[in-house]
This record gives structure tokens, sequence and C-alpha cells, in this order.
């Protein structure tokens, strides 16, 4: 992996050194872009910690006071046109990963034909266009906030896909229409809670449509999809062991080929001087990982360089999460604290859907071209018993409360 990583890397500054070097021959043949954040955050949650991503280990809080791995990303992408029809994108982001380092990985790797132009097709790795800033959401200078609102984004973090994807615009008057559409599957590593592997989705399928007008846009996609989680393979093995009761809670609660549907939907209105925006989303993901809902809206005023916001957002279950499991009052003694013990695992896996709401407010500077500076405040209330989408528990923290985030970063693009 390290090595495909190295070569990735070693491509893609070959790439951006050619660019440069050749920008007054082949202007027309490469382009090269690069985006990146500086951020630190602090948590008052010392006994968990708070991150931007729920796939990867750490963030701030238990691990560090002040971290600079919750909003810190580095990011570049070479265009290349081969013709007015044929072009490749290859974009490589180095950010906390799941085994906490900042490895590049290839985001984008991808050729597009455009049969038209306004229908184009393209092959290799693409990204999942489902919300609002799916192209932008680690483009941190392209967003109002420092981050994504958690409660609706990592409800599908899954950010790329290997496949195929068509795209289509059509114009009716003053009002565009953009319809989207991804096959393909991916390989999402983990590691949070203790537990680490890679998320399978297979037979991913997306469809998404986007009408704009004016400074008035509308999203809403829809994803089906076939999710494998290997983590749980030797819980769901102990339980089977436990003859048919054991083998009916495998069956009900395996994340063996499970089937997982998202949908989302999503509208902003940006006059200019103010902006409004909401989203709405749902996963339903059969097995033990279950599924839950979200949502938020987001306003702010723009003044000169400055402009404050707010955001309200929200996520819970979808369903009760708790179970029985085994009973235990018909197994043999010697069974019962292995059986208790699966039964404690078991729900505490099924607990493991956030359920929060956050109130936040901050402020945006444009201090020069292609420079920001943003500094936001995070309120998020627990309920009784979750622990919401925070990580890294310690002896001490007890699930449920309120905690308080604050983040202060530098955004740029070029």
């Amino acid at each position: 992996m390290k090595t495909t990583h190295s070569l990735a890397t070693g491509l893609f500054v070959a790439l951006a050194c050619n660019a440069v070097a050749g920008a007054e021959d082949h202007s027309d043949l490469f382009a090269f872009n690069a985006f990146g954040t500086f951020g630190i955050a602090h948590s008052s949650e010392g006994q968990a910690d708070f991150t931007r991503n729920i796939l990867v280990p750490h963030g701030t809080g238990a691990s560090q006071k002040w971290s600079p791995k919750v909003d810190s990303v580095l990011g570049g992408q070479i265009a290349v046109h081969f013709t007015s029809t044929l072009s490749a994108v290859v974009q490589v982001v180095s950010e906390l990963r799941d085994d906490d380092s900042y490895d590049p990985r290839i985001e984008w790797a991808n050729l597009k034909y455009e049969i038209t132009p306004d229908l184009s097709v393209s092959a290799g790795r693409i990204v999942t266009p489902i919300l609002l800033f799916t192209d932008t959401r680690r483009i941190s200078y392209a967003l109002p906030w420092i981050r994504p609102p958690q409660e609706v984004y990592e409800l599908y973090p899954v950010t790329n896909s290997d496949g195929v994807n068509m795209r289509w615009r059509t114009r009716f008057g003053e009002t565009t229409h953009t319809l989207e559409m991804v096959y393909g599957r991916s390989d999402t590593p983990y590691s949070r809670n203790g537990a680490s592997g890679k998320a399978l989705a297979r037979h991913q399928f997306l469809l998404r449509t986007l009408l704009e007008r004016g400074p008035l846009s509308f999203s809403a996609g829809y994803s089906p999809s076939e999710l494998t989680l290997p983590a749980f393979a030797p819980l769901f093995d102990a339980f089977r062991q436990f003859g048919p009761e054991g083998q009916a809670l495998a069956e009900r609660y395996s994340a063996d080929h499970r089937s997982s549907t998202y949908l989302g939907a999503g509208a902003s209105y940006d006059p200019g001087r103010w902006f409004v925006m909401a989203e709405w989303a749902r996963d339903t993901v059969k097995g033990v990982v279950g599924g839950h809902w979200g949502w938020y809206v987001s306003t702010g005023l723009r003044y000169g360089a400055f402009t404050p916001y707010a955001t309200w957002a929200r996520t819970r279950p979808a369903h009760e999460r708790s179970d029985p499991g085994l009973d235990l009052t018909t197994l043999p003694s010697e069974s019962v604290p292995v059986a208790t013990a699966l039964n404690a695992t078991l729900n505490a896996a099924l607990a493991n859907v956030p359920d929060q709401s956050t109130l936040g407010a901050g402020v945006r500077w444009d201090f020069a071209r292609n420079l920001c500076l943003k500094l936001q405040y995070d309120h998020i209330d627990l309920a009784p018993g979750n622990a919401g989408t925070l990580t890294n528990f310690q002896p001490g923290f007890q699930p449920g409360g309120k905690l308080n985030v604050v983040g202060l970063s530098v955004s740029f693009v070029l």
C-alpha cells in the first residue's frame, strides 16, 4: 500500500512540475490546482476525541487539547486535456487517515470523454456526487464553515468510487438541470473505537439530480449498495456457536453483504449579500450498522471581507437500537460469561449510532486573494447514554452530556 502511495505521489509531483515548468508551451494541455487548510481545534471533552471524519481514530480532546488533526488537509489536482473531448484528472489528498498517518492517497483518477458539450462519461476513480458540497467537502476555502456539518456529511463518509460516471446537463430557459449516474465499488479503510478494517461497498449505484436557477440550487440523491464490514465477522461467528438462537441473531445482524440505501436532499439560496442552505439525509443499513437520519440549516451575512454564519444540525438513529441477545436462562452455567460478553458487545455496536445536535457559529475573514481565516464555535448536545460522533473513549468517559469545540483555520486555493 505504501509503495502504491509513493508511486502515486511521485507521478503527481512529476506531473505538477511538468505543468508548471511548461506553462508557456502547454497551458492548453495541463492545468494544476491546489488547496489546503491548516487548522487547530480544541474540545472541552477530555475523555474522548472529537474528529472531523468518523473513519479516523483520533482528533482533539483525549488525544490532544489542541490538535491539527481535525481540520488540516492538503490536496492537489492535475488535469490533462488530450483533445477537446478527451481529458484526464488526478487528485491527491493528504489528511489524517485511519492508520493515524498523513500518507497521501489518490482521491480521483479518471478519464472523461465528452460526447457532447452537455453529455460526458468518466471511468476510473470518481467522486461520489450525492451532497450539495460533494466536490468540495475537503476544500474548506469553498465552504462557509471550517468543516461540513457532521450530522449530514458523516452519514455518507465514502468520498469516491471506482467505476463509471455519466453526466447529462440540460437547460430550460434560465434553469439548468444536471443528472449524474454512477456505478462502481469502494473499499474504505476505517479505525474507530477499537475496531478497524475496511468497509466494502459493492454494486454501488448513485443517482443525483441538481437544479440551478440564478442564486437558487436544489439537489437530491439516491444510492443503494451492498455493504460488508469484515471486522464484525468474529462476533457473529461466535454467536453461531450457540445453536439456532445464536444463528438467528447472526443472520439478523451480520454485516456481510447487507443492503444499504442512502437518500439525501438539499437546497441553497445565495444572492450574494447573504445565504441560507439546508440539507436532509437518511441512510438505512440492514444488520448491526442500522440506520439514522440527519439535517442542518445554515445561514450567513457578508460584510465586506467578513462573513459571520450560524448552523443548527441534528442527527439520531432511525429506530431503537438494542436487543436482548442470547437468553442466558437457557444456557449451561459455564457458557453464561461468554454469552453475556457477546450480548454486551452486540448492544454496544447497536447503540453506536450518533444521536446528537449541534449549534454552531463562526466568522470567515477573506483577508487576501485566495486566502481566508475562519473561527468557529460548536456546542454539541449528546443524547442521554449516547456518545454521538466521538471516539477514542477513555475509562472516565460518560456518554451523554455536552461539549464545546473551538476551531481556527487558514485555507487557500491555487
